[in-house]
């Protein structure tokens, strides 16, 4: 569930949230200690380096339209992460998303302005580890994907690293990590057979701890779990689903695990 649910970057296909970090969640997992050396991978002055980050997502379709939206990323140094992006709901309504991973009490938000409500759960730790790595790690598993690495350039003054992975026979992404920020993506393209459907960029990167409001969930927005989370969706888009009955229902019982450890945290 790491927001990456709503759309796989794939133009006309029917969708509940457009706007996604990751592409295609699990797959973009590259090997990426095979291919960064150990100065690539070596210890930062501190955990994590701290900054925020504009991005800007484009998504080109067959007819030969395009859709672009905003968004910002923010880094603390100890890990925590936070997404405010524009997003797509069914039937083309547009909003904002939130997406926070508070990274000392393994707690995760999902927040929006369709319904505004806020998801607000403890993570299991694989579940918490995939999350992290997803915004960027030097430390992936293999897993399935055929990854490669295949040049290096700089981009926003950083040295990247490109790393290409063939998702699918028609279907492959090329990413510019920066080790410097311990792999974070500075572009992603996704290519369907040899053409490019989702062109996800950081424009500008500024370095220092980030505003903490980012890490909050918005005032006046409901607190739920994963059901009633799926209810208000339903309710509002004609009983189309967010998460799906199988991911709900592990949702619900991992929502129910963490549920005292959440009462506590400083996001709630």
């Amino acid at each position: 569930m790491s927001g990456s649910r709503a759309r796989t970057g794939m133009p006309g296909v029917a969708v509940r949230r457009t706007f996604a970090w990751s592409f295609c969640v699990g797959a973009l997992f590259a090997a990426m200690s095979s291919f960064l050396s150990a100065q690539d991978i070596a210890a930062p002055t501190e955990r994590y380096r701290p900054f925020t980050a504009e991005v800007a997502t484009t998504y080109f379709y067959e007819q030969g339209d395009a859709k672009v939206f905003s968004g910002r990323f923010f880094r603390k140094s100890d890990g925590s992460y936070a997404r405010i992006e524009e997003s797509e709901a069914n039937g083309g309504e547009r909003g904002t998303v939130r997406y926070i991973l508070d990274a000392p009490t393994r707690t995760w938000v999902d927040a929006d302005t369709f319904v505004n409500a806020a998801l607000v759960m403890r993570r299991s730790e694989s579940e918490f580890r995939r999350l992290m790595l997803s915004e960027g790690g030097c430390e992936d598993d293999p897993g399935d994907v055929d990854s490669k690495r295949v040049g290096e350039s700089e981009k926003l003054g950083m040295r990247t690293v490109e790393i290409e992975s063939q998702v699918s026979p028609n279907l492959i992404t090329r990413r510019w990590v920066a080790p410097d920020l311990q792999c974070f993506e500075l572009l992603n393209l996704l290519i369907e057979k040899g053409e490019v459907r989702t062109k996800k960029e950081v424009l500008s990167v500024q370095f220092g701890e980030p505003d903490p409001e980012p890490f909050r969930v918005p005032a006046g927005y409901r607190i739920v779990d994963p059901s009633q989370y799926e209810e208000l969706w339903k309710k509002k888009y004609n009983g189309r689903d967010y998460f799906g009955e199988k991911a709900l229902a592990r949702l619900q019982r991992e929502y129910e695990e963490g549920r005292a450890a959440v009462a506590g945290s400083a996001i709630k």
